[in-house]
């Protein structure tokens, strides 16, 4: 089975990027073929504040990922997507380049950032 992995990692090294490793060493060791696609909020270093209320929309629709994704998808042609986490850099785009692929998708929820925007 080929599985596109995606993760979008924090300015820290947290639990979630330890999970996201793990699990893409074990599908390794059993055979999957696995494809990463990872982006960091280190990205936004450095830019300025007015920059911030880009990153709003950002978190919401990113477009550039969504095109990235959707290349991928073209050219791996995988079995599965499985999403870690998509705030900042990624955003939920993603699932729309999965969806017009006909690529199923499976989501692991690290935190409640997609049930409840307060906790932003």
């Amino acid at each position: 089975m080929k599985v596109i992995f995606v993760h979008n990692s924090y300015q820290q090294r947290g639990g979630e990027d330890v999970v996201f490793e793990q699990e893409v060493e074990l599908l390794k060791s059993h055979g999957h073929a696995v494809v990463v696609y990872r982006r960091s909020n280190s990205e936004i270093q450095g830019r300025p504040r007015l920059h911030h209320i880009v990153l709003a929309k950002r978190a919401i629709w990113a477009s550039d990922t969504r095109d990235e994704v959707a290349r991928l998808i073209r050219r791996e042609r995988p079995d599965l997507v499985h999403v870690h986490n998509t705030f900042l850099m990624i955003s939920p785009s993603i699932y729309s380049a999965c969806r017009d692929a006909g690529v199923p998708v499976v989501q692991t929820l690290h935190n409640y950032r997609l049930l409840c925007p307060e906790l932003i």
